[in-house]
């Protein structure tokens, strides 16, 4: 694993480790007033819903790093461009170009989005089964 990797993995832990200490800071976790039983249901959530966002967000990314929305975003260009008052003046992209443009930028590296986010699905699952065999 080279350095810019373990940046990103890094970045993307402390990042899912922020969410789910804000849901946890939001749910009053902290306090005493929850059994051990509510406590792994929170804890569950906690890590589940950072986990699953994140998994979403590795799915948006590889969808569109395979072009699909391609087609919309020119649409939406050359409609805002029409709209713009001044815009008209310049030149149209043929879509072959707007394609070819587009296809040298597509983002790679991005599977750490998936690795963390399936790790704390994993752990929310692993709360949650301790909270089902509780409660």
């Amino acid at each position: 694993m080279n350095k810019r990797a373990v940046v990103k993995y890094c970045a993307a832990i402390l990042i899912f480790a922020f969410a789910s200490l804000c849901f946890l800071l939001l749910r009053g976790a902290f306090s005493t007033e929850y059994g051990t039983a509510e406590l792994f249901g929170i804890l569950s959530d906690a890590f589940a819903l950072p986990g699953i966002i994140g998994i979403m967000v590795f799915l948006l990314v590889w969808i569109s790093s395979t072009g699909f929305f391609d087609t919309l975003s020119y649409g939406l260009s050359v409609a805002a461009r029409s709209f713009i008052p001044g815009m008209r003046i310049y030149r149209d992209e043929k879509f072959a170009d707007y394609k070819e443009r587009k296809d040298k930028n597509r983002p790679k590296g991005y599977s750490f989005l998936l690795v963390v986010g399936s790790g704390f699905t994993l752990v929310g699952v692993i709360f949650l089964i301790l909270y089902l065999r509780l409660a």
